[in-house]
């Protein structure tokens, strides 16, 4: 008795494994947040304490809330949001930092009227090299402010 075509053929497909090496892109993103308002005196890191998503594995949110630290490498978007409020009109100048250092080209200067709260927003594309590379936002200027609000999205875009 003679053998079908069609089942031969499929005793003869094999499947096609993908092979993982440094070069496939793997997505993934996190966002951390502090709701409640926190003052943010000079040279004073913002703090989040909770963690809305982490997708991947190239984040792992910090046990003492100070940021985030990224664990792979790659191109990274990040983005920080936050209502601002201060006592009196001032300049807040804040910027993302890594590893405790002001990222140049995240830094941002806002004016805070006592007339209400004012957005504050910085976003950058960065390339993280070596890991473990703390992710932040830090008071830049020589003011007091008040934020509530605070959110740092970051999302891995792409290899290098």
């Amino acid at each position: 008795m003679a053998c079908c075509r069609r089942c031969c053929s499929r005793r003869n497909t094999r499947p096609e494994v993908r092979v993982f090496n440094q070069n496939n892109f793997i997505s993934s993103a996190v966002q951390v947040n502090y709701s409640l308002s926190q003052l943010l005196e000079p040279d004073t890191e913002t703090t989040f304490n909770e963690t809305t998503y982490n997708t991947g594995v190239s984040f792992s949110p910090r046990i003492d809330g100070l940021g985030v630290d990224i664990v792979a490498p790659g191109v990274y978007k990040i983005t920080f949001t936050a209502t601002a409020t201060a006592t009196q009109d001032i300049i807040a100048n804040f910027a993302i930092a890594l590893n405790g250092v002001a990222i140049p080209q995240s830094e941002m200067s806002q004016l805070i009227t006592t007339n209400g709260p004012q957005i504050l927003f910085s976003t950058i594309i960065f390339k993280v090299i070596s890991p473990s590379a703390n992710i932040n936002v830090i008071n830049t200027g020589t003011t007091t402010f008040s934020v509530t609000n605070a959110k740092l999205d970051i999302v891995r875009v792409g290899n290098f």
